[in-house]
């Protein structure tokens, strides 16, 4: 007998430990789910915890001058995603294999993440990432036997990459881009997604 399809997907990505959403400064410990909606629609939700990048740590030696040392970096990241796979791959005489979320696929994918620049000892004086970003993607998605995938994906939208400074007495200044090391692309409203995730099922 056939045995009954799945309806969650358990999603994660574990290169984002080393590297998350703000380029050079953060790492992302990242859970999602893939939730079947129909035969050629899912949603997906994930949330990640963000903290200082161990590259970050191994090449600055977490002594950056503006700190002095002992930094950190405590953030979230939530993200939110509806598919429509438009090109399915599964076996047709099976009725587990009409609802894997295994094929090709258009979506739109939207993103929040902040998170705060700091000394641990310093209570006040910090810089705050923001982040927010929505984007038409596309990808592939294979599935192993509707245990084990491969995601990858890529996509255009629109992004707002906003760095605010906050001194030792509250006062706050919106830094450039540039100012903070990134180069023009930062602060540039377009945004190119590039990524991938593992996928296993899970329920």
């Amino acid at each position: 007998m056939d045995k009954p399809p799945k309806s969650i997907y358990f999603k994660t990505n574990p290169l984002a430990l080393l590297q998350g959403p703000i380029p050079y400064y953060s790492g992302e410990a990242r859970v999602g789910f893939e939730v079947i909606g129909s035969d050629h629609f899912t949603y997906q939700g994930s949330a990640g915890y963000l903290y200082l990048s161990p590259l970050f740590n191994a090449l600055f030696n977490n002594t950056p001058a503006l700190f002095g040392g002992n930094i950190a970096m405590p953030g979230f990241r939530f993200q939110g995603e509806v598919r429509y796979y438009y090109l399915k791959l599964y076996n047709k005489r099976q009725l587990s294999k009409v609802f894997l979320p295994s094929g090709l696929y258009v979506g739109l994918n939207g993103s929040y993440a902040s998170a705060d620049f700091k000394d641990k000892n310093i209570a006040i004086q910090k810089i705050d990432f923001t982040q927010m970003n929505i984007n038409f993607i596309a990808g592939t998605q294979l599935m192993y036997n509707d245990v084990l995938g491969i995601d990858v994906f890529g996509g255009l939208g629109y992004k707002s990459n906003i760095i605010t400074f906050y001194d030792y007495q509250g006062k706050k200044e919106i830094l450039d881009p540039e100012d903070a090391g990134f180069g023009p692309y930062y602060g540039s409203p377009v945004n190119v997604k590039l990524g991938m995730n593992l996928t296993f099922g899970l329920l």
